[in-house]
C-alpha cells in the first residue's frame, strides 16, 4: 500500500493524487472517486483548503485530477467507506508525517518535453484548460465573496444585511436561520423558533 500513496509537492505543500488514493482504497474504477466523493463533497473538502486540480487527458477524454492535502485525503478516506479505509487512513498519516519530518522525498510532477512541439502544445493546452476551469470557479464564487465582503466589512446587523438584497423576505430568512440553528442573540444564546 505504501507504494500506492505517493506524495507530490505542489507549491511546497505535500499532496496526494486522487486516483492514487482511490487505488489504495481498493476502488474498482479509481477515477470515479472524483465525481462520487470529491465533487459530491467539494464544500466540505474545501473547508480544509483549496482543492488543487489539474486538467488531464486519458484515452481521448478530459478529466480534472485533484491533488489532496492531508486533511482532504483523510476526509476522502472517511467518506469513501471502503473495506481498506481504516488502513489507508493510517498510511496517509504515516506518509504525510514522513514527508514533514524529511524522511520522504516528494515526487515532482513530470515536465513535458518542451523540445518536442507536440508535447509543448499539449502541455500548453492542458494549462490553458486548467486556467479556464480556475477562472470559471472564480466567476462562480465571486457573488458569494462579494456578499461575504459586504457583510464583514460593513459590520451590518442581520436586519440591515438582509435588506441589501432586493425581493427578499426578511421574516422568512430569519425563520430559516432560526430553524437551522444559525441565529443567536447578542449574549450568545440561540434564538429558538
Amino acid at each position: 500500500m505504501n507504494d500506492l500513496i505517493t506524495i507530490t509537492a505542489i507549491e511546497d505543500e505535500p499532496r496526494v493524487l486522487d486516483t492514487d488514493l482511490a487505488e489504495a482504497l481498493g476502488m474498482a474504477i479509481p477515477r470515479r472517486i472524483r465525481q462520487n466523493v470529491i465533487v459530491a463533497n467539494r464544500d466540505e473538502l474545501e473547508s480544509f483548503g483549496p482543492l488543487v486540480c489539474e486538467a488531464v487527458k486519458s484515452r481521448g477524454q478530459h478529466f480534472t485530477a485533484y491533488y489532496l492535502n492531508r486533511q482532504q485525503a483523510l476526509l476522502v478516506c472517511i467518506l469513501s467507506k471502503t473495506e481498506r479505509a481504516k488502513q489507508v487512513r493510517a498510511e496517509v498519516i504515516r506518509v504525510f508525517d514522513a514527508w514533514q519530518s524529511g524522511n520522504l522525498q516528494p515526487v515532482q510532477p513530470a515536465l513535458p518535453n518542451f523540445t518536442d512541439p507536440a508535447d509543448a502544445a499539449i502541455a500548453w493546452a492542458e494549462q490553458y484548460r486548467a486556467r479556464q476551469a480556475a477562472e470559471q470557479e472564480v466567476a462562480r464564487l465571486e457573488p458569494a465573496a462579494r456578499v461575504g465582503e459586504m457583510a464583514c466589512n460593513r459590520n451590518y446587523t442581520l436586519q440591515r444585511f438582509i435588506r441589501t438584497f432586493p425581493c427578499v423576505n426578511t421574516m422568512q430568512i430569519k425563520k430559516d436561520l432560526m430553524r437551522e440553528g444559525y441565529l443567536y442573540r447578542r449574549d450568545g444564546t440561540p434564538v429558538s423558533p
